[in-house]
């Protein structure tokens, strides 16, 4: 409350456009490619001339495309999709449910911690908490060793917010933070 809503202090920003802004890019590129042309010696253009007369005439070439492997569906995609089971088990008291996918030996984790014992004064922060989540250090790594220890062994992790109905009672909202790797 004091440090955002009651704070008095304010940052304006307002921004407009320059309707003349590609008019005067345009001009610039002019500029520069005649400042250019002009410390070109006339074998020099001579060059660029044949070099792009080329490269339309590869471009505009037809490919011989019956020379490219082909794969028909029937033979990529199997006609049952294998399923996967979820498997609820226990880890140090914590009940897990793993959901094995085809995902070549990559793992993808989405950790749920479950915020109902939090005090309800604290709800409103968890946005900003789950934002600087991955954004700090902790006890043992300050943030530039743990962001480059998160790099070399993930694809990066995300903390997020996570709020559904209630099971018991759809009336009651069930607030989740999350952890997901990608």
């Amino acid at each position: 409350q004091r440090w955002f809503v009651d704070n008095p202090h304010r940052v304006t920003v307002v921004g407009h456009s320059d309707g003349e802004y590609n008019a005067k890019l345009d001009e610039k590129e002019k500029e520069r490619l005649q400042q250019m042309r002009q410390q070109l010696k006339e074998e020099d253009i001579s060059t660029v001339v044949r070099e792009a007369q080329d490269l339309v005439a590869q471009q505009d070439h037809k490919e011989d495309v019956s020379v490219l492997p082909t794969l028909v569906v029937s033979e990529a995609v199997p006609r049952v999709a294998k399923t996967y089971d979820s498997v609820i088990t226990e880890v140090a008291g914590v009940e897990l449910q793993v959901d094995e996918q085809p995902t070549n030996g990559i793992t993808y984790v989405t950790v749920m911690l479950d915020m109902s014992g939090l005090p309800a004064r604290l709800i409103p922060y968890l946005p900003l908490f789950s934002s600087f989540l991955t954004e700090m250090g902790t006890r043992q790594l300050e943030y530039k060793d743990l962001a480059e220890a998160i790099k070399a062994s993930t694809g990066g992790i995300n903390g997020g917010l996570d709020m559904n109905p209630g099971v018991a009672d759809p009336r009651q909202t069930e607030v989740s933070l999350s952890l997901s790797s990608h």
